[in-house]
């Protein structure tokens, strides 16, 4: 047994939200199988090895592997990763040199007449079933067709030909463009799996993928034989999962036969998905990619690289991981909010066990590459709920993000829908999706104010309500926050996330070493309305520091900073020679080195004063915001701040500013408080995250366990619904499905329902020759659940009715089957498929969308049993109470 450790893993590669890709495909496969991974792009290491360094994998997968060039395999050498792709649709021939292994997954592009065979130092397995496909809960679409044609037949005239003649003889619809069939046109994500659903037989005339997509959707598939069509089935599939015909004749004829025994046709297909999704999901491809990989290190056959980076991973043992959302101001290039996510993802790493920090962010890219972590846009709302469903907790914060300066600009409280960018309206739509899923939502950080719009407050108000937590950075802000009306959340106060950041090794300075005896004035400036005057005055202080012999260094927290700097010292005339611009960095002992540096600070940004107090420099406030004086005010040093319009005082604070030369000591102790209250308070929030592990979503793949012998379920979703008239043969009335986490839920529609009117819930149970079968039929009914604790109506519309074989088995009224239950047939002899049907039943007409009684089916679960001699043949029922609100009450009809 070759032991794989848990592997940090970045895979590089296209992806989007519910759209099928290789990359989007891999990553979902590792980790479900237990990796630390992190999605990106193959331009994010172009950029910059910020996210090789600060993401140190041990492995590097591509997806595919024609996607990087030689500089960034070169890059993935030398951060002592090993390389290693997946060729999910074409062979790689030139690309794939540099590769430690490759896996390929399939099918030669040309006229797709081969399978891939693996370049060296590769193995080959058959393509992966994409998650959307084999989990998507959708129900099938409703269709009169006998075959599905799957695949792209455009340009394939003898595809076209063969659709068309068989055709003549059953009913032929398609799933891709370029078929002269009904239906024909590209199809994908959500509709694919619904069409892919909708017919039990599909015929592929081509080694497609989608032959796997096929069999995951449940369906039995029939290709051509003796070609790469029909080996790619044996790889797929278990033998009895497809059949191969020679030619246009056996088509027909194979697909004429299979025909008269639809049930046998669905039970296989069933067997195809339990087949694929046991053995061919991405999860087992990606296990066997890393299984090779480790049993060729061990040997010998690969770099000294490679083994040293897996015998890392084990020295490391990686607890599981456990993901933390963020979504704030990130991406901006605003050095304040980066260094907040910079304290978040250390502490995420250093506070939670297996913590992995994800950010939702306004340019990803940028995140991804400074900080080291997985990143998306925070506008992707497909996105945001996949990664949400996948979080232990969202993190709201930190930074003043509870304002309403951009509220009105982005549509308001309706920018919560229609994409606003930069406001508390944008700020909601995460936390909305966690509460949806049940995730904790937790507020960190933030400042608040100003907040004078009425629906601006009302937003805030609705994102408190939703939240686990709330800890605001400033007393104010939190007396600001009570005072909206109808307020309930509980706030704690504690100091701003950037105290957080714990110091490291000190960077070498980046001013120049000439200036040591200068006495050095630090300017940290940004633009605001109405500020130009200020400028002015400060042009005028700057040229009197440097006429004095002084030096000055401007400090700027974002590139727009810079301009305003640029444009002050270019009003006061000062040279290279006296004054420097320095780059805005994200690093926070790079920041602090560089304000030590100065005598003193005169700053207009947050951060640039907390910062500046962290480093031990006197500071000026420029108060342009109520958030700076609260910041002076919270250490005691209210005297030091100016507003923008106090001109006339600046030129003496400077001066005195300069004469102080270092913060009192009171100042400083005060200082190192602050931040061993803003550590505690982030652990406590993060440390309640790591008891909270994540039940796993939909999306991630599982491995099923193993049916016990004769034994099959069918899930709600997986049903076949059809509605009817048991008075009127004609009519179809009109229905409305919901699917549901756990089940499909089935409802007539009306506006107006007639007495007959009927929806049906189907599935076939295979048979079992030589035993029997229990059948449990697990559903909620949602008119008993409303009526239960009331009496029975005294003139009851509806009808519930359990089917077999069309044959009613047994019927109650609305309310004898209360909330959710589990019926249980008793079948003597399984030896032939049984159809299992749920109908709603209408007796009268109604015509009140409301009177319609609506039943959801869960499972329909099929076990072998054999009748013990003295169990009686007769019908008999009995009902279990209920034990709980979650226990189903159980009839058994045998």
């Amino acid at each position: 047994m070759i032991d794989v450790p848990r592997l940090r893993v970045l895979v590089l590669g296209p992806r989007r939200a519910g759209v099928p890709t290789a990359a989007g495909g891999a990553a979902a496969g590792l980790r479900a199988a237990g990796h630390v991974v992190v999605s990106a792009e193959e331009g994010d290491i172009r950029r910059g090895t910020g996210l090789l360094d600060r993401f140190s994998p041990h492995v590097v997968l591509a997806a595919p592997v024609l996607l990087l060039d030689s500089s960034t395999q070169e890059a993935v050498a030398h951060a002592g990763a090993a390389l290693v792709g997946i060729q999910d649709e074409a062979v790689a021939t030139t690309a794939d040199s540099g590769y430690d292994l490759v896996l390929t997954s399939g099918i030669d592009d040309g006229d797709h007449t081969s399978l891939a065979p693996p370049p060296p130092r590769g193995l080959f397995r058959p393509p992966a079933v994409y998650p959307e496909t084999a989990l998507a809960p959708l129900p099938p679409l409703v269709t009169d067709a006998d075959v599905l044609v799957v695949g792209d037949a455009s340009d394939r005239p003898g595809w076209q030909r063969a659709a068309k003649l068989l055709g003549r003889s059953v009913r032929v619809r398609a799933a891709g463009p370029g078929w002269p069939v009904a239906g024909s046109g590209p199809v994908a994500g959500a509709a694919l799996v619904q069409a892919l659903r909708a017919v039990p037989l599909h015929v592929h005339l081509g080694p497609s993928r989608s032959v796997a997509d096929s069999a995951a959707a449940g369906a039995f598939v029939v290709v051509p034989a003796g070609g790469a069509a029909q080996r790619l089935a044996e790889e797929l599939l278990p033998r009895d999962g497809f059949v191969a015909f020679a030619d246009q004749a056996e088509l027909e004829k194979s697909v004429r036969d299979l025909l008269e025994n639809v049930r046998e046709v669905r039970a296989r297909g069933r067997r195809n998905a339990d087949h694929v999704l046991a053995h061919h999901r991405w999860q087992h491809n990606c296990v066997a990619l890393l299984t090779e990989l480790v049993r060729a290190a061990d040997h010998g056959e690969t770099d000294d690289r490679v083994l040293q980076a897996l015998d890392n991973a084990r020295a490391e043992a990686l607890p599981p991981p456990l993901r933390v959302l963020a979504v704030g101001w990130y991406g901006t290039g605003n050095t304040g909010d980066e260094l907040i996510l910079e304290s978040l993802r250390r502490s995420v790493e250093d506070d939670v066990p297996g913590g992995q920090l994800v950010v939702a962010a306004k340019d990803p890219v940028m995140v991804r590459t400074v900080h080291g972590v997985e990143a998306f846009d925070r506008l992707d709302r497909d996105e945001a709920d996949e990664q949400v469903r996948r979080a232990a907790g969202v993190l709201v914060g930190g930074g003043g993000l509870w304002h309403d300066y951009t509220f009105a600009a982005n549509d308001g409280v309706s920018g919560i829908f229609t994409g606003a960018t930069a406001s508390v309206g944008a700020l909601a739509v995460l936390p909305l999706i966690a509460a949806v899923h049940g995730v904790p939502v937790h507020v960190v950080g933030v400042g608040a104010g100003p907040l004078d719009d009425p629906d601006a407050r009302a937003v805030v108000r609705f994102v408190a309500d939703h939240a686990a937590s709330i800890t605001v950075r400033d007393p104010e802000s939190a007396a600001l926050l009570t005072g909206i009306d109808r307020w309930r959340a509980a706030i704690d106060v504690a100091p701003d996330l950037v105290y957080a950041l714990a110091r490291g090794a000190a960077p070498l300075s980046r001013l120049p070493s000439q200036w040591a005896q200068r006495q050095v004035l630090g300017l940290n400036l940004r633009p605001w309305p109405g500020s130009r005057a200020f400028e002015a005055e400060v042009a005028r202080v700057v040229a009197d520091h440097v006429a004095r012999g002084g030096a000055v260094a401007a400090v700027p927290l974002q590139a727009a900073d810079a301009a305003v700097l640029r444009r002050v010292l270019s009003t006061a005339r000062v040279g290279a020679e006296d004054a420097v611009v320095l780059d805005p960095v994200v690093d926070v002992d790079q920041v602090l080195v560089d304000l030590a540096d100065c005598d003193g600070l005169v700053a207009q940004r947050l951060h640039a004063c907390l910062l500046g107090h962290r480093s031990g420099v006197p500071v000026l406030g420029v108060a342009y915001d109520p958030k700076v004086r609260r910041h002076f005010d919270e250490l005691g040093r209210g005297d030091h701040v100016l507003t923008l319009d106090q001109t006339d005082r600046l030129a003496g604070a400077v001066e005195d500013l300069l004469a102080e030369r270092t913060l009192p000591e009171d100042v400083r102790r005060r200082v190192g408080e602050l931040e061993v209250s803003a550590r505690e308070s982030l652990r406590r929030v993060l440390t309640g995250l790591g008891r909270q592990r994540p039940a796993e979503p939909v999306a991630p793949l599982r491995f099923r366990p193993a049916a016990a012998p004769g034994s099959v379920t069918v899930l709600g979703r997986d049903g076949a619904v059809v509605s009817g008239s048991t008075l009127a043969p004609d009519r179809q009335p009109a229905t409305r499905l919901r699917t549901l986490t756990d089940g499909l839920r089935i409802q007539l529609a009306g506006p107006v329902v007639l007495a007959g009117d009927h929806v049906t819930w189907t599935t076939t149970l295979p048979g079992d020759p030589g035993h029997g079968r229990r059948i449990h039929v697990e559903l909620t009914t949602d008119e008993g659940s409303r009526r239960a604790g009331q009496e029975q109506p005294s003139s009851p519309s509806t009808l519930w009715q359990l089917l077999l074989d069309e044959r009613v088995v047994a019927e109650e009224e609305p309310g004898h089957w209360e909330g959710r239950i589990t019926l249980v047939v008793a079948l003597a002899d399984s030896s032939a498929a049984v159809r299992v049907g749920v109908r709603t039943l209408v007796l009268e007409e109604a015509t009140r969308l409301q009177e319609m009684a609506a039943v959801t089916i869960h499972q329909v679960r099929g076990e072998r049993w054999d009748r013990a001699p003295s169990d009686p043949l007769r019908r008999r029922a009995s009902v279990a109470p209920l034990v709980t609100s979650t226990s189903p009450a159980t009839r058994v009809l045998t």
